[in-house]
């Protein structure tokens, strides 16, 4: 099968490309952020049989989305204006259940790949329609850490990488965060944020602005991937998608211009709480606005070469370290409502716990050799 994985910072862009090839006829695409990777990775430390990967996602992923409410509006800042209605969920339980049996004596380390193919083939029945060339799966900004995992599984795979200015990227975040503050619930998202905490948070780290960065201008196998500019797509959807389509070997087809759910018509998850029916270029520099001078600098000097390489001007080209710290505020650093101790404690935190559990186990194995 054709393999698909669109990447890409938070808030870059990376649900409306998915969105966007939800329709075709040549994939199948289940759009919403199920995070496959990361939750086999993170979760489930890549150690579960097939059953039990299959109970953890259909029960604890956002693949409950699809079974619970058919028109979601649970997170319409992440998972958008979702509409599941067309999608016969026992179709999906009933397949699922049928490979468990399949693979009952399959011990292969990694079951993952197996997983999602599985997954998209159901799915596709779900809906009623003919079987597809391929898949598409939206990992995210989850998706960076296991690029050599995907690799490894899927020999062909393509992945579309979403692009999008910084400073833009920030502003979306910090609106959210407003509306939370102000009684929104957005589980997704957190109600303060920084600039310092965007740029360097160690809640994600692998999957920030920064480290997307530092991983392309590493990187030289660059066959695999397509960098698509958001701004890009939004002003210029017609010659963009041609080129994605292109990349993933597919034929174009006007259903790659119109945003969709399960065939139902997406309406978007833009930070102003907008629905929209098509595509909408209008929440493009709005950082020129909603950031402060210092919030700029600090992204401009961080992320210099984000911005050269795709192209971004920017305020201060030649900022410098001491120009970042002449400049910088507490609530660069802290946000608006002070230090987040947890956070930054929170690698230390992780070290101490994961040696106290060594010190123990270590205990309990020389004991039980001691008594033997």
């Amino acid at each position: 099968m054709k393999a698909c994985f669109v990447i890409g910072p938070a808030r870059s862009g990376t649900t409306l490309m998915i969105s966007l090839l939800d329709s075709h006829p040549e994939l199948s695409v289940v759009p919403l952020e199920i995070k496959f990777y990361a939750q086999y990775f993170e979760r489930l430390n890549a150690n579960v049989s097939y059953a039990k990967l299959n109970d953890f996602m259909l029960n604890q992923s956002k693949i409950r989305v699809i079974k619970e409410h058919s028109t979601c509006t649970l997170d319409p800042l992440n998972t958008g204006f979702v509409n599941f209605k067309n999608v016969d969920y026992q179709i999906v339980e009933k397949e699922m259940q049928r490979n468990i049996m399949k693979y009952s004596n399959d011990f292969k380390l990694s079951m993952i790949d197996k997983y999602i193919c599985d997954f998209h083939v159901a799915y596709n029945k779900a809906l009623g329609l003919p079987k597809k060339k391929g898949f598409a799966v939206k990992e995210g900004n989850h998706g960076l850490p296991y690029i050599n995992e995907i690799k490894r599984d899927f020999k062909n795979a393509r992945f579309v990488v979403m692009v999008r200015d910084p400073r833009d990227m920030y502003s979306s975040l910090k609106s959210i965060a407003r509306m939370i503050r102000a009684g929104g619930k957005y589980p997704s998202f957190c109600d303060e944020i920084s600039v310092m905490e965007y740029l360097f948070s160690y809640r994600n780290q692998g999957k920030r602005c920064y480290d997307y960065m530092n991983y392309f201008n590493k990187s030289n196998d660059n066959e695999c991937f397509l960098f698509v500019r958001y701004e890009d797509l939004v002003n210029n959807s017609r010659m963009v998608m041609k080129d994605v389509a292109n990349f993933l070997g597919i034929n174009f087809d006007d259903i790659l211009l119109k945003p969709t759910t399960a065939g139902n018509l997406w309406h978007g998850n833009a930070s102003n709480k907008k629905r929209f029916d098509c595509i909408d270029n209008s929440r493009i520099i709005k950082w020129k606005e909603e950031l402060g001078k210092s919030e700029k600098l600090l992204i401009e000097y961080f992320l210099k070469n984000y911005m050269k390489q795709w192209n971004y001007d920017m305020i201060f080209p030649k900022a410098t370290l001491q120009l970042c710290l002449k400049n910088i505020t507490i609530s660069d650093i802290a946000g608006n409502k002070g230090f987040k101790w947890r956070d930054y404690l929170r690698p230390f935190y992780r070290t101490v716990k994961y040696l106290v559990r060594f010190v123990y186990y270590s205990y309990q194995i020389l004991r039980r050799m001691v008594k033997e």
